[in-house]
């Protein structure tokens, strides 16, 4: 809603008449002010350009300026000192001068004949120097506006640069005007390792280039998506100037990365790039530059800083028994001049007895990180660390500051680098195992900690385990893969990390691809394969490979309408693994599916044995559901139901079990619309996961409650989407009841609902 306009009276234009004549600076709370900014505010839109503005602006002013003198009545006028004001000869002077006796003292009766009278001028004379008056006034007021305005405008850039103006860049201010001159003419990358002050030197040229620019973007693309830089380059960023020329915006980006750079060549054309990154990224379209080291002195001033033990202790303190502020001192040491290695040395040396204090879940997941060669899997697993419940938010923290300064540690002075490795080493073969199988408790299992011991495996972590131990760790990580869904990303860990030699692995081998047959909906394929691996396995004597062999035949057969079977083989299998010493996630995971198996073979039974319904997990509430559908207790169904979705982890296949199942109990309870939006985002959530085979059935009910709800059309596409998919899987249930409701609907039959899976 627009603001009323401030009303201007008489004695404000007076005052700032008086003001300007005299040459002082109109205040800030001036009224007149106020009514300038407000016309400047809401007159201005839609004009391009600064002074189209102005001249709108001064316009309007003129026009309320000349209405209010214009309803005073001229009088007598004290003729000496209108003289004396045209005696000076200054034409700003004498329009004042007309203006503050013609129209602000009326109780002189100045007229326009004793003025042309007394000044020998024309009335059309005295009309111009009036106007001329009402210009001038306008003009310094126009200007002092846009003045102040262009300050604030400066002081709101500046807060956007991370670094204060003046910060010491220690002799390094050649290379900041070298940098504005690259600036000018090309794209430019800055290239170092963290803490050489690549940060620092941007806000430099930042400060130096802001006084003259209409935008200024600071991204950080470590801890931000493309998002920004994407409306930047599209051009529908709302704060991005009209207008500007390129050398008027200025965006400067952290950590770059190669995605990014094929949005900065269309940037380019539009404004200043000045970009800063650890790696020389090939495909840079522009200038790259090394952050140069310090020179000799400059070290020898940062290091009288750092080794400073005031210094040192407040970072520790400040750190709250944490590295992270210690480090912000200690990785300065990076590019410290050559010739001043020993006082460097006995920076770190202080560092490695603070070291010492911290606690070893901290420098056990230091060195977990380090060990894994890939960044792009270390800045994963940072984000994960916190959500698999193995530290403190504190501790996480202190493991990006770790992790920001271990990549230039090794080219620091040799005792820091022994120290480093030698820490590193022992701490990966004491406790790097127990520290990961501590995420995957049956009890404690979460889906952050199975990506994170995914992404590990990826990281090259086998090479520091004990070859005794690479077996435990692979079968666990396998197992909360499958308990999480996690499965895709199982796969493709799979094809990079090498697999232990032995017959036992070729067995092991032959599951995986059983279970990848399956997953891909090759259901008749993953039996087939599933009954040589289990007679293979039976006949070794490898019981553990056995009892998954066991489980995983027993879902297929599950999937291809033999729930009996499944039972059979899942009993089987329980009988295994209560002979195992070694598989209490596993045998977790089996007795799940059995509850699964057991609603589908004896319903009735089930259902008289289960607990109250409140008090039911994931897995009991959506068996329990299976059941009460098998015996017709539609009500019962949907309660379950929506308890297993309200259990089940929000867009997991789970979740989508549960969905299709709540739809087909509204369904038969005749709540059609309800039940369409319940089954359209289990199709949505199965999508999204990959998993065909559920997808298969869940386009089924679909295309039923299209039908009930009279979209035939809607219904006969559905139906042809599952016919489509069905091409390229073995599912033979799925498939003949795609076929029997395509024939339903040709004959206008009723068609019919598939079973949960």
């Amino acid at each position: 809603m627009r603001p009323v306009r401030p009303a201007l009276r008489p004695e404000d234009t007076l005052s700032a008449l008086q003001a300007v004549a005299s040459g002082a600076v109109i205040a800030p709370s001036h009224p007149l002010l106020s009514f300038l900014i407000y016309e400047r505010l809401f007159l201005a839109n839609g004009l391009e350009g600064e002074y189209a503005t102005l001249v709108a602006v001064q316009q309007v002013l003129e026009g309320a300026v000349l209405e209010i003198l214009g309803d005073r009545n001229p009088g007598i006028a004290e003729l000496e000192l209108l003289k004396r004001d045209f005696q000076q000869e200054n034409p700003h002077r004498e329009a004042y001068s007309l203006l503050y006796y013609r129209f602000l003292r009326p109780e002189l009766g100045l007229s326009v004949e004793a003025l042309e009278q007394q000044v020998h001028l024309t009335r059309r004379s005295l009309q111009r120097r009036l106007n001329d008056g009402l210009a001038y006034l306008t003009q310094a007021l126009v200007a002092q506006e846009i003045q102040a305005r262009r300050q604030q405008h400066v002081a709101d850039l500046n807060q956007r640069i991370p670094v204060l103006a003046g910060h010491d860049l220690y002799d390094r201010h050649g290379f900041v005007m070298a940098l504005m001159q690259q600036l000018s003419t090309s794209l430019v990358m800055l290239v170092g390792p963290p803490g050489i002050g690549k940060t620092t030197l941007a806000a430099a040229v930042a400060h130096q280039l802001v006084p003259n620019l209409s935008a200024l973007f600071w991204i950080d693309l470590e801890t931000s998506s493309l998002a920004a830089l994407e409306l930047l380059a599209k051009g529908t960023h709302p704060h991005w100037p009209r207008l500007a020329e390129r050398n008027e915006v200025l965006i400067v980006l952290e950590g770059v990365h190669a995605e990014a750079v094929e949005l900065l060549r269309s940037l380019h054309l539009r404004a200043l790039i000045l970009a800063s990154s650890r790696h020389w990224l090939p495909d840079w379209p522009g200038v790259a530059l090394s952050v140069p080291l310090l020179g000799e002195e400059a070290s020898r001033k940062l290091l009288a800083f750092l080794l400073d033990a005031d210094v040192l202790e407040q970072a520790f303190l400040v750190g709250a028994g944490n590295p992270g502020a210690l480090l912000e001192y200690a990785y300065w040491g990076h590019f410290v001049h050559p010739g001043q290695v020993e006082r460097r040395g006995a920076l770190w040396d202080y560092w490695e007895q603070r070291w010492q204090t911290h606690s070893l879940s901290v420098r056990q997941v230091w060195a977990l990180l380090s060990v894994c060669e890939a960044h792009s899997v270390r800045q994963v697993m940072l984000q994960d660390v916190l959500g698999a419940g193995s530290l403190e938010a504190a501790e996480v923290l202190a493991q990006q500051m770790i992790l920001e300064i271990r990549d230039g540690l090794l080219q620091l002075n040799p005792s820091a680098a022994r120290f480093v490795l030698a820490e590193e080493t022992r701490l990966a073969s004491a406790g790097l195992l127990e520290l990961v199988m501590r995420w995957l408790q049956p009890d404690t299992i979460s889906a952050a900690g199975a990506e994170l011991a995914i992404l590990l495996l990826e990281g090259g972590i086998l090479k520091h385990i004990p070859a005794q131990s690479v077996a435990r760790l692979f079968r666990q990580v396998e197992c909360a893969a499958l308990v999480t869904e996690h499965w895709s990303a199982w796969e493709n860990t799979l094809l990079s990390v090498p697999l232990p030699q032995g017959i036992y692995w070729e067995n092991w081998a032959n599951l995986q691809e059983a279970r990848s047959l399956r997953w891909r909906g090759r259901l008749t394929d993953s039996a087939n394969q599933l009954r040589r691996t289990i007679a293979s396995c039976g006949a070794l004597g490898f019981f553990d490979l056995y009892a998954d062999a066991l489980v995983e035949y027993a879902l297929a057969m599950l999937y291809l309408g033999e729930p009996q079977s499944a039972h059979e083989n899942l009993r089987q299998a329980e009988g295994v693994y209560g002979r195992q010493p070694q598989g209490p996630l596993r045998y977790a995971r089996m007795k799940r599916i059995l509850g699964v198996v057991e609603a589908f073979a004896k319903p009735e039974r089930f259902l008289s044995e289960r607990t109250n319904a409140t008090e039911m997990d994931f897995t009991a509430s959506y068996a329990g559901a299976l059941a009460a559908v098998a015996l017709g207790k539609t009500q019962l169904s949907a309660t379950l139901a929506r308890q297993a979705v309200a259990a089940a982890q929000p867009g997991s296949l789970n979740q989508a079990r549960a969905l299709m199942l709540v739809a087909q109990a509204l369904w038969r309870l005749e709540v059609a619309q309800d039940a369409l939006g319940y089954q359209v985002r289990s199709v949505n959530v199965l999508q999204r996961n990959q998993d065909w085979v559920g997808l298969v059935r869940s386009y089924n009910n679909l295309a039923v409650i299209q039908a009930g709800l009279g979209r035939i059309d809607e219904a006969r596409a559905t139906l042809g989407d599952a016919l489509d998919l069905l091409l390229s899987l073995q599912d033979p249930l799925a498939l003949q009841a795609v076929q029997q409701n395509l024939e339903a609907l040709d004959q206008q039959r009723p068609l019919s609902l598939t079973s949960g899976y």
